[in-house]
């Protein structure tokens, strides 16, 4: 059980509210959320820890609801969902957001699982967590030295290192940004 949790059955369903209801169902046939474990927190929301894929141990992915919103995170990274495009100056029926943040919360997770898109996140010379972006592997050489460079300029963190992570391999790689600030390794893969 999750601290501060209480682990949840679909038979409890009167005691968490409209959206979470909506999310657990939504997710109910997704194979990856049948490796995970829900819990309830108070007044009504939920949380899925994914932490076996296939049987195997991964890096730990959550996905929570709390209010009408849904987060799904791996390590540094997290994503806020829904983005809800108005229509005619209104949101759309809770259902229709609802499965249009499940859909848009599979798709990264899925991603990270086939190893399509990785967490990449950046430290400072102390450690300090400077910022996380979640790219494709065909992205990393590209992005990594303007996202550093962007993360320092917003933060004012000189940034010094880098990981590069999925949940098959969280512990990742780690790649240490110098005055050439963002490049890889030779045969750096994720």
């Amino acid at each position: 059980m999750t601290e501060g949790g209480v682990p949840f059955r679909s038979s409890e369903a009167a005691e968490i509210d409209e959206w979470s209801r909506l999310v657990y169902e939504a997710f109910s046939d997704w194979p990856i959320a049948k490796e995970g474990r829900w819990t309830r927190w108070p007044p009504g929301y939920l949380l899925l820890e994914v932490d076996r894929y296939r049987g195997d141990p991964i890096g730990q992915i959550v996905a929570y609801t709390r209010g009408e919103g849904l987060t799904v995170g791996f390590g540094q990274w997290l994503t806020h969902l829904p983005l809800i495009a108005l229509v005619d100056g209104k949101p759309p029926p809770l259902a229709e957001q609802v499965r249009s943040a499940v859909v848009e919360a599979q798709r990264p997770v899925e991603g990270l699982l086939a190893e399509r898109l990785v967490v990449v996140a950046y430290f400072n010379n102390n450690g300090k967590w400077g910022g996380s972006a979640l790219l494709t592997a065909a992205e990393l050489e590209s992005e990594v030295s303007s996202r550093a460079a962007f993360i320092s300029g917003v933060t004012g963190k000189q940034l010094s290192r880098m990981e590069i992570r999925t949940p098959l391999r969280p512990r990742g790689t780690s790649v240490l940004l110098g005055p050439r600030s963002g490049r890889l390794p030779r045969k750096a893969s994720p």
